[in-house]
């Protein structure tokens, strides 16, 4: 049989002068430009996303212009943000923003995690969104003539120690400790309270595809930190070394000595049963996050790995997870500026102690 589509109902147009009200409601979106930005000296066989990024311009019908950038492949960001969309579950998330208010940030950020999940509910999905986010947030920030730290509460801290990263050069032990303990002196004269410094000769991300054994890195540390002294607060970053906590431990369990203030990644991101026997038996606390993104991979770092309030978690880049919207749905982590410890967390309004579970009033 034939189906004879119902003609649309009519609906009465608003007068010029009512229609003008409405298009001044709020601003809109009108166009989003992305730009792959990469140093002319960037070699791809160095573990350093330095070298690249990617710009995101937001362009506005009040002339207003957002800028946002994310620490991914950024040829991957501008194709998630470029791309057409598929169906409902894929969309493109130009379409999703175009035409939208920018100043209503937490509904564009809900619009494009929930319109492109198909493909960007975590990872690179997620580090694009994060980028747009950032846009977002300068544009409102900018309409409303406030640095963005005053939308997001003001300041939390009047003061936070900074720590200087040693990053070293060479390619044989010899130039590699002699590199760091240079640095670490370096910082030392310029009044630095806290380092961290990288040790990381051997591994999937090693150092000039360095192969060095544990016993050479126990002895950078002990160098760099002879070359500190005590006062100074040492981090170390391994940079995902070893496969296991059963291989991490053998080593990071004779460092007790150096004082240091945490281990950052000794074992793959994943390995969240890892991180757990990690955060029992290593005599530091214990970094970790720095590649997760929505605070459903957090929940699973601070529960299962217990990278918790006993430990230490290492705060993602806002560009990375999420922007500079706090993700409080359904947790948003509570931490310190000056260590980044995790006290615990909100959970449908109410404060909860990672530690113990316990609700706090």
């Amino acid at each position: 049989f034939l189906m004879i589509p119902r003609p649309p109902r009519s609906t009465p147009k608003p007068s010029s002068a009512a229609s003008d009200v409405y298009k001044r409601q709020f601003m809109r979106i009108t166009e989003i430009k992305t730009y792959v930005l990469v140093a002319d000296n960037a070699d791809v066989s160095l573990t350093s996303s330095a070298q690249d990024t990617i710009l995101v311009e937001i362009y506005t019908d009040e002339g207003i212009v957002g800028y946002g950038e994310t620490d991914t492949n950024p040829w991957v960001a501008k194709a998630l943000i470029d791309s057409p969309g598929t169906h409902t579950m894929d969309q493109s998330m130009k379409d999703i923003l175009v035409g939208k208010d920018p100043l209503s940030v937490e509904e564009r950020w809900e619009e494009l995690y929930i319109g492109t999940a198909m493909t960007g509910r975590r990872g690179a999905g997620v580090n694009a969104i994060g980028a747009i986010d950032m846009a977002l947030w300068d544009i409102k920030g900018k309409y409303e003539n406030k640095p963005v730290y005053q939308l997001l509460g003001g300041n939390v801290h009047e003061n936070i120690t900074p720590y200087a990263s040693l990053q070293p050069l060479g390619s044989s032990f010899e130039e590699y400790r002699d590199s760091l303990v240079e640095w670490a002196e370096k910082a030392r004269n310029l009044g630095f309270k806290a380092v961290k410094s990288e040790v990381t000769m051997n591994g999937p991300y090693a150092h000039n595809g360095m192969r060095e054994n544990d016993d050479k890195h126990t002895l950078v540390l002990e160098a760099v930190r002879k070359a500190l002294g005590p006062e100074i607060k040492l981090m170390v970053d391994v940079q995902y070394k070893w496969k296991t906590a059963e291989d991490a431990l053998r080593t990071v369990k004779d460092w007790a000595e150096f004082d240091i203030y945490f281990l950052e990644t000794p074992v793959w991101t994943d390995r969240l049963n890892d991180y757990a026997r990690m955060h029992e038996e290593a005599p530091m606390k214990i970094a970790a996050g720095e590649w997760l993104t929505t605070s459903y991979e957090f929940e699973d770092l601070i529960v299962k790995g217990k990278i918790d309030g006993e430990g230490e978690y290492k705060f993602p880049d806002g560009n990375i997870a999420k922007g500079v919207w706090k993700d409080n749905k359904p947790w948003d982590v509570v931490g310190t500026l000056e260590t980044g410890e995790v006290n615990g967390y909100y959970e449908n309004g109410d404060f909860v102690s990672v530690e113990n579970k316990t609700k706090l009033i």
